[in-house]
């Protein structure tokens, strides 16, 4: 299962310690400082782009037209000051090295404090969780900062920015009493000559880490004719300085910083209104490379406010880029991903895009009671990247964006710091330290992972059945070499004037009749997929509904199928509108890696018409004439299946036979279920039946291995005997 996560609030609160005569008031004020401290970043960023639009001018280069605001940008004539002492003692640190050993850093506060130097209350999303930094924190205790800046979140540490020339890491996270955690403070060696500030502009500053505690803190600066990239790495007490060439095209505009993410081991830098620049530190000889937004999305001048409507982050170790676009009444998500291509290079690719309106009729929004304005894209889920969550008069919302689905209900209006409505700027998502969240105790956390990784129906419709498939390829490749159960199930629409329920055959001959009669007159409406591993966790707490395109003219009117699915909810008027056609959904399949795949365990009920939809699209004509071809490309197709309703039959797990259809055997073995008849509710609880069926009979799975109901069993009770 996913790690714990968190919501932070960039802006920290401030304890300036007992007896301080200040401490009630400066408390007291902190919003508003907070507040102020992002207007005055903001208009010191107006004065940094004037400048290098002056700059520009002696330059012969085109003006930029508008500033950017950044809440966190500051510009070095700015902010810089001297240090007002050295602060002593060097405090080393145990690790093992991300692109080295861990740096010596120096202790922030002159001697240990008595009360800890941060400490923290971890609230669960869609709740802020605030840190509070001590004066131990402060690097000059004597003139702390009212309002220090998160800068960056790592497993292990966080990236802090005091005073206008002061990085600070927190780390050494422990619990403490009354379920509150503590931290200790080490401030980041200066960058050489000493009255230069550590960073010239905090979004220039990209902090990459590991779960080890190793770490690399980099700035770029980005002026023309050069670029000049100031490196601290863990292992060493200097900053490195790199100059390479101007990495951005011959266009005549200005680099404008709105933040920095890491991922494996590549450091992004992003302007949001223009493009990306990447460097990959595990190369041998690295370059600062430029990528363009995706298609349509960069701009030809820097927009302001352009923070609250679009964002760029890591999820599941994955750039993503989200925004949203207005044109006229209609208010479009989307989200893309830089992926690599299969001949080599990379790309954009679209994950999905969601209508504003959809969310808005959606039953979980009303019940927020938010009005039907276009939020502020705050924080995309590191673990799962349809989580998005949404800021709205001063309240965040999580959305699974492909489901158009509130599933993380606002929690009364936000207590942090900064603007009402935060954006990326003012909040970070931080994965919580395994040791930290189990000291905390696992049953602080249990409604919180139920929460996250609550299953969630992802209805896939024609727009977003390529970003299903990418996510499903990305599951299977972070699997590697381990098993996977595959839940498996369809509806379907049986030939007119047939009654999907005929009584059961007798004979296997008439089960495989039965099935061609079903399969190659019939339709595929719905299909349900979904991945477990071996302890049966929902990979990602999702499963995929795939939508195919279906029109009841197609059958009669009364048609009883039809009727059938309509009670169930399935939306048949929008399978006709936006429906996934078959021959798209197969071919995606089909190229998926699901597919032949030796290292998959496919869990149906009663799967055979399953399967047998899935082989006729797949040969492209009715199924074959003999029950044993069949059999054989179907053996070959799904080289590992387990069908629940030969287990529930044979298996003798309630000293009898469990009669009846999925329904009745979940019941018998107290299995709750979801939606009836609906593809990917059916599957699941399909798959969650047959985990009650193996913890009863662990023994009995390898007898069926790749048997089917009716077909292979009744071979096996009619042709060759034997005990089950």
């Amino acid at each position: 299962m996913a790690t714990p996560w968190v919501i932070l609030g960039r802006f920290l609160r401030v304890d300036l310690g007992p007896g301080d005569e200040q401490a009630e008031e400066d408390e007291a004020g902190a919003e508003h400082a907070a507040a102020m401290d992002a207007d005055a970043r903001e208009r010191e960023l107006d004065d940094y782009v004037a400048a290098a639009e002056e700059e520009a001018k002696a330059e012969g280069v085109m003006d930029v037209d508008a500033p950017a605001e950044h809440a966190a940008a500051v510009d070095a004539d700015a902010r810089a000051r001297e240090l007002t002492e050295h602060v002593a003692a060097a405090q080393e640190v145990k690790a093992e090295g991300f692109m080295a050993v861990d740096a010596p850093v120096e202790h922030a506060a002159a001697a240990p404090p008595a009360e800890p130097d941060f400490i923290l209350r971890v609230a669960l999303p869609p709740r802020v969780t605030v840190l509070a930094a001590g004066l131990g924190a402060q690097p000059d205790p004597r003139s702390p900062d009212k309002v220090p800046y998160l800068v960056a979140a790592g497993p292990l540490c966080l990236l802090l920015h005091f005073d206008s020339d002061h990085l600070v890491l927190a780390r050494d996270f422990h619990p403490a009493a009354e379920g509150h955690t503590t931290a200790s403070a080490a401030l980041v060696p200066e960058r050489p000559p000493h009255d230069m500030p550590v960073v010239r502009n905090i979004e220039d500053v990209v902090f990459g880490s590991n779960d080890r505690g190793d770490y690399t803190i980099a700035e770029l600066q980005v002026r023309r004719p050069r670029a000049t990239l100031f490196c601290l790495r863990s292992g060493g007490d200097q900053w490195s300085v790199k100059e390479m060439p101007y990495p951005l095209p011959s266009e005549d505009r200005e680099w404008i910083p709105h933040g920095s993410v890491s991922t494996n081991d590549t450091l992004w830098w992003f302007d949001l209104s223009w493009g990306i620049l990447s460097y990959c530190a595990s190369l041998e000889d690295p370059e600062l490379i430029f990528h363009h937004l995706p298609r349509a999305r960069s701009r030809a001048k820097v927009t302001k406010g352009i923070h609250k409507e679009r964002c760029i982050t890591a999820s599941r170790d994955k750039l993503r880029y989200l925004d949203i676009v207005t044109e006229g009444s209609e208010s479009i998500v989307s989200m893309w991903s830089w992926s690599p291509r299969v001949h080599g290079g990379w790309r954009w690719e679209k994950n999905y895009s969601m209508r504003l309106r959809d969310l808005w009729d959606d039953d979980s929004y009303r019940r927020t009671g938010l009005p039907r304005d276009v939020p502020v894209p705050a924080i995309v889920c590191p673990s799962d990247n349809n989580l998005v969550y949404f800021a709205l008069d001063g309240r965040l919302f999580g959305v699974i964006v492909p489901a158009h689905r509130v599933v993380h209900q606002p929690d009364g209006v936000l207590d942090i710091l900064g603007p009402p409505t935060p954006s990326a700027r003012e909040v970070v998502a931080w994965g919580l330290q395994p040791s930290l969240a189990q000291a905390l105790g696992r049953n602080a956390f249990a409604d919180f992972h139920t929460n996250q990784l609550d299953v969630n129906i992802l209805e896939i419709w024609a727009y977003g059945v390529e970003s299903a498939f990418e996510d499903i390829r990305e599951i299977l490749t972070e699997k590697g070499d381990d098993r996977y159960f595959v839940a498996f199930d369809t509806e379907f629409a049986v030939p007119d004037r047939i009654e999907k329920s005929q009584g059961e055959p007798s004979i296997p001959d008439g089960h495989y009749r039965q099935l061609c009669t079903y399969v190659n007159r019939g339709n595929l409406v719905q299909v349900g997929l979904g991945f477990a591993d071996e302890q049966f966790n929902l990979i990602g707490g999702k499963i995929f509904q795939f939508n195919i395109h279906f029109d009841t003219d197609w059958r009669a009117p009364g048609h009883k199928g039809v009727e059938v699915m309509h009670k169930a909810g399935l939306k048949l008027h929008e399978h006709r509108a936006r429906g996934i056609p078959a021959v798209q959904f197969m071919e995606l399949l089909s190229e998926s890696g699901i597919l032949w795949n030796d290292s998959l365990d496919w869990i149906t009920f009663n799967g055979y018409t399953d399967f047998g939809f899935l082989i006729r699209h797949l040969r492209g004509q009715n199924l074959p004439l003999s029950c044993e071809q069949f059999l054989t490309e179907f053996k070959a197709i799904f080289p590992s299946s387990y069908d629940c309703k030969v287990f529930s039959t044979y298996g003798q797990c309630l000293n009898n036979p469990i009669p009846g259809g999925l329904k009745g055997v979940a019941e018998k073995l107290q299995v709750e279920r979801g939606k009836e008849h609906q593809a990917a509710s059916d599957a699941l609880l399909a798959l969650r039946c047959y985990q009650k069926l193996t913890t009863m009979r662990p023994d009995f799975a390898a007898n069926i291995r790749s048997l089917l109901y009716g077909i292979c069993v009744c071979v096996y009770l009619y042709g060759v005997p034997r005990n089950f």
